[in-house]
C-alpha cells in the first residue's frame, strides 16, 4: 500500500491529496475516510466525532468512486441544502473533510476478486439506482445509531441478507449494496450491517493507498 503524509490544510495541500488520490483510483474503488479532529469544534466540542473515531477504528466513512474524478457519497444534512446522495469531486470530497474536521485520513480500498465486468456493474448501479434516485434517498441518521449499536453488540451475530432497494440508507450499507449488486465477492455479511472499517479489516478487501493530512 501506498502511504503518504501532508503537512496542511491549505488549498495548495488539498490540491495535492486529491492528485495523490487519483492516481491510484479506478473506476469502483472504495473510499474511506477518518476524521483528524484539529479544528476547535471537533476538538473540543464534538462528542460524536470523537466517540464514532474510537468505536469505528478511525475510519467513520466509506463511498464509492465512479471515474472522470467523480465519488458518489451519501452524507447527513442537517443545515446544508441538498440531497443526501452526491456526485461530487474528489478535490471536493478532500475539502469538506479538511472543512469538517481540520485534518483526514483518506483510504483506497477494492475487493481482492474484482474483475472490469463487476466494477462497470458497480458503477452502474451507483448511477443509475442510487444518484438518479437521489432526490428521493436519504442517509439515515437513527440507521448509523442502530448500525452502531449493532456493531458494538452483535457483530457476531449471523443476520440474513436483504438486497431489497429502500430509500434510507447509511454509508457502510450503501458501499455494500452496491457491490454485492454488482456480483461483487465481499462476504457472507448482509450488506446492510457493514460500517465503514469492515472495508478495511476485511480479509476479502485490499488496500491501495493511504493519505493522511494532518
Amino acid at each position: 500500500m501506498k502511504s503518504i503524509t501532508l503537512n496542511g490544510d491549505d488549498v495548495k495541500s488539498i490540491d495535492m491529496a486529491a492528485a495523490e488520490l487519483e492516481k491510484t483510483l479506478q473506476r469502483g474503488d472504495v473510499i474511506l475516510s477518518g476524521p483528524i479532529p484539529k479544528n476547535f469544534s471537533t476538538r473540543f466540542l464534538n462528542l460524536i466525532v470523537h466517540v464514532s473515531i474510537k468505536v469505528l477504528k478511525r475510519i467513520t466513512h466509506s463511498c464509492i468512486y465512479v471515474g472522470d474524478g467523480k465519488v458518489l457519497d451519501i452524507d447527513y444534512k442537517l443545515l446544508k441544502q441538498g440531497t443526501a446522495v452526491e456526485l461530487i469531486s474528489v478535490h471536493e470530497f478532500v475539502r469538506r473533510k479538511i472543512e469538517n474536521f481540520g485534518g483526514v485520513t483518506i483510504y483506497v480500498v477494492a475487493p481482492k476478486h474484482y474483475t472490469d465486468k463487476q466494477r462497470e456493474r458497480v458503477v452502474n448501479e451507483s448511477i443509475n439506482h442510487f444518484f438518479k434516485r437521489r432526490a428521493r434517498l436519504t442517509h439515515s441518521y437513527f440507521g448509523s445509531l442502530h448500525l452502531g449499536i449493532r456493531y458494538i453488540f452483535f457483530k457476531n451475530k449471523k443476520y440474513r441478507e436483504n438486497l431489497h432497494f429502500r430509500n434510507s440508507w447509511t454509508c457502510g450499507e450503501m458501499v455494500a449494496y452496491i457491490l454485492k449488486k454488482g456480483g461483487v465477492s465481499i462476504g457472507n455479511r448482509a450488506s446492510y450491517t457493514f460500517v465503514p472499517p469492515m472495508f478495511l479489516f476485511s480479509k476479502n478487501f485490499r488496500a491501495k493507498s493511504k493519505v493522511s493530512m494532518n
